[in-house]
């Protein structure tokens, strides 16, 4: 206890554990076995007790590290082909094309794997399945591949935090075995689904109690969203907290019954805690709330009186000795700054007499510490989520969660009233449904610009206790001078987004954007709503100057109506008859912010543009120099014709056509071009196989450098007067071993 007492372990501990995810390399299990010796050692020779908790963080890390890269050759080994025997950990969800869950894995191609730490991986399967329920399914397995771009959902990190080391589908949906499996939770949970199942509320009910957030529509999120009250559907700390102080009070009233149960209190509380936590699915926001919760239990039972800031090191050190890469999901420090922020708030007011003080004040400086975190993370902040939260923690704390505890445990027993109390807490979420629609404007924007000054205006803040005022003003005045007078590092750029198999060119240069294509679409969102229109928030606006539409296949312009409504374009260029339109066909030029756009194919336009009637379009910076070619997906005839044209095709860039396939980039059109520089958007894993091998060879037998975006990640070239600079999000710089792994390439 003594190595773990100082705050300088505990510190030292959890920093070195918070940089595993960014490590480019994992090393063996034999590097682990020196800390167990090292530490053993500086129970001898105290001097060496203060690299006990980096020590003590290197035998985590690397333990933990090479369990995963053990699941994960486990799972490929075999195959991608295989047979798989596991159970499922998780609820099932509806996709387009089938459920998807998580399940561990315990045998593969009647092999067993190791029992203590099995494989869990995400399985796409023809029927919904039930927690509990052990299977046996022919599957083909893939690595864990996602897309990479500036803004957007980062697939591998998250799924590293999840545990999962893979992905599969069912291949033969005609032969699987599934047998029941015996599961509390899952009999609470069906029992439920009943009683809700007409319910307006049902999504929110399955996500309070259950942790199952696949109930809610797109709707629900903006609205949460924009009220700032997303956090009270993610089960943490607040609910949490909420049920350990129903156990505690009714353990008060068992306690004045008799001397023996003075414990009872603190007994009940973390039962239910506890209790709540098991029925959320032990999720890793739950995981960390509980931890805090019964670690003050355990200090107050034993009577270790400890400060704040190392109950706070203790917690943080716990959770990350559990699950070591926690920290790659934005939840972990959403939930440890908040209550770092209402622990400094709690000491800072306890002094005020009135308690409504405390709790306005609270709140509003609870929104505006909090406004850095919720920028970097979401890339805005909602001005209204101070009235929200005022309102509706309360009402959440003291009614709906209560009355959902109540009603669950009365369908659980089969308590006669039970319909009842179900319509209670319909009513209880009522005031809720009536208050979100106010908050549709309550979302603001974060450009990229704006963080940076918010986060040196709160280092400047943090840095107070140790620095004068003077030492404080001059360092703010420096760095937001520097913020005011940066300079862009070039005068146009071009961003290749990783929408994977499809395409999405964004243009910027002046302040204005185009957009060629918009990439694909898909059950409740698109690409320009997940990636296109989060970029360019960051960078400061929300419209889009112009944009081109090469054809109308779904990967290429499924992003359409969300463009509309949500960037609404000032021009649109189309080769398909569509209202309001510009055409772009061969022969049609024009400038746009000093660059010249050429139209060089189809011949005319048509009532449906596909492949072969893709507009190209050839983009010079006159006054420079640089070219770049916009082949969408013109087909080989298409190329062939433009080949015998006396058409400038010649560009220095090139976004492939087709996305790599044979059907297109023959070799006389690419010997037209004579690109230095091709570029693929495609996707790593697409069914296609794309880019074909021979395309590959073909632009770099001519000379040119191949590079793609399901290799690399978002492409970017920004230009400077003659200079060009690529660059992409996943080969420049250090790659994190866990992405090398999880993508099955060599680390």
């Amino acid at each position: 206890m003594t190595l773990l007492s100082k705050n300088w372990t505990l510190a030292s501990l959890s920093l070195t554990v918070l940089s595993s995810p960014y490590w480019p390399y994992m090393p063996d299990l034999g590097f682990a076995l020196f800390c167990p010796l090292f530490i053993i050692l500086s129970v001898r020779f105290t001097k060496l007790r203060r690299w006990g908790g980096i020590v003590l963080a290197l035998l985590v890390i690397i333990t933990h590290g090479n369990v995963v890269k053990t699941q994960s050759s486990s799972i490929f080994q075999a195959g991608l082909d295989i047979t798989i025997k596991g159970k499922v950990d998780s609820f099932f969800k509806q996709i387009s094309y089938g459920y998807e869950g998580s399940v561990a894995v315990h045998q593969i191609n009647d092999h067993v794997v190791t029992t203590w730490f099995p494989p869990r991986i995400r399985l796409i399967s023809p029927l919904p399945l039930q927690i509990g329920e052990h299977f046996e399914f022919s599957v083909k397995v893939k690595p864990v591949v996602g897309r990479l771009n500036e803004v957007g959902f980062d697939v591998e990190p998250y799924s590293l935090s999840q545990g999962w080391v893979a992905r599969a589908s069912v291949v033969n949906k005609s032969r699987f075995q599934i047998s029941s499996g015996l599961s509390l939770r899952n009999w609470i949970y069906d029992s439920v689904q009943k009683q809700i199942s007409d319910s307006p509320f049902k999504g929110m009910i399955t996500a309070l109690m259950f942790g199952e957030r696949s109930g809610l529509s797109q709707t629900d999120w903006m609205q949460l969203r924009n009220s700032g009250l997303i956090h009270l559907v993610a089960i943490s700390g607040l609910h949490i907290g909420i049920a350990f102080g129903i156990g505690y009070v009714l353990g008060l009233g068992v306690s004045r019954l008799h001397p023996m149960f003075v414990w009872f209190p603190f007994i009940l509380g973390a039962s239910f805690a506890v209790c709540y936590a098991w029925l959320a699915g032990f999720t890793l926001p739950t995981q960390r709330a509980l931890i805090m919760c019964l670690l003050n239990v355990l200090l107050i039972a034993l009577r270790i009186h400890v400060s704040v800031s190392r109950r706070i090191l203790l917690t943080l050190a716990a959770v990350l000795m559990i699950d070591p890469f926690a920290s790659l999901a934005s939840s972990f420090w959403l939930s440890f700054i908040a209550v770092c922020i209402v622990i400094y708030l709690c000491s800072i007011t306890a002094q005020w007499k009135q308690w409504w003080t405390r709790f306005i004040a609270g709140q509003v400086m609870l929104v505006l510490m909090m406004a850095p975190v919720s920028a970097y993370f979401f890339g805005g902040v909602s001005w209204v989520s101070t009235l929200f939260n005022m309102a509706f923690i309360p009402w959440f704390s003291f009614l709906i969660i209560p009355v959902l505890f109540v009603a669950v445990i009365a369908t659980c027993l089969d308590f006669p009233y039970s319909d009842g109390l179900w319509q209670l807490v319909d009513f209880s979420f009522q005031p809720l449904a009536y208050a979100l629609p106010y908050a549709t404007s309550g979302w603001i924007n974060i450009s990229e610009w704006l963080l940076h000054l918010m986060l040196i205006l709160t280092l400047v803040w943090l840095l107070r206790m140790v620095v004068s005022r003077l030492s404080q003003m001059l360092l703010a005045i420096v760095l937001i001078s520097t913020l005011l007078f940066r300079s862009p590092s070039y005068d146009w750029r071009m961003d290749v987004l990783d929408v994977g198999h499809g395409l999405a060119v964004l243009i910027e240069k002046d302040g204005k954007t185009l957009l060629y294509d918009t990439g694909s679409s898909w059950e409740n969102g698109s690409y320009v709503r997940s990636v296109i229109a989060p970029l360019l928030a960051k960078r400061g606006t929300d419209t889009i100057d112009a944009v081109i539409y090469s054809h109308f296949d779904d990967d290429h312009a499924g992003g359409r109506k969300d463009l509309d409504r949500l960037l609404l374009p000032r021009n649109v260029y189309s080769s398909q008859y569509i209202e309001d339109a510009l055409a772009c066909v061969r022969g049609e030029e024009w400038q746009w912010q000093g660059l010249h756009f050429s139209v060089l194919w189809p011949p005319k336009r048509v009532e449906r543009a596909f492949n072969q009637h893709s507009c190209v379009v050839r983009i010079s910076d006159m006054k420079h120099a640089h070219s770049v070619l916009l082949s969408g997906d013109v087909t080989a005839v298409g190329e062939w014709l433009l080949a015998r044209d006396n058409a400038m095709l010649q560009s220095d860039v090139m976004i492939v056509p087709h996305h790599g396939s044979k059907t297109s980039s023959t070799k006389a059109f690419i010997e037209r071009v004579s690109p230095q520089i091709a570029i693929a958007s495609l996707d790593k894993t697409n069914r296609w196989n794309l880019p074909h091998p021979d395309i590959v060879d073909r632009y770099t037998s001519l000379g040119s450098e191949w590079y793609d975006t399901g290799e690399s990640g978002q492409i970017t070239l920004k230009y400077r007067a003659e200079s060009r600079h690529l660059s992409t999000l996943r080969q420049d710089g250090i790659i994190p071993w866990y992405r090398q792994m999880l993508r099955k390439e060599v680390e």
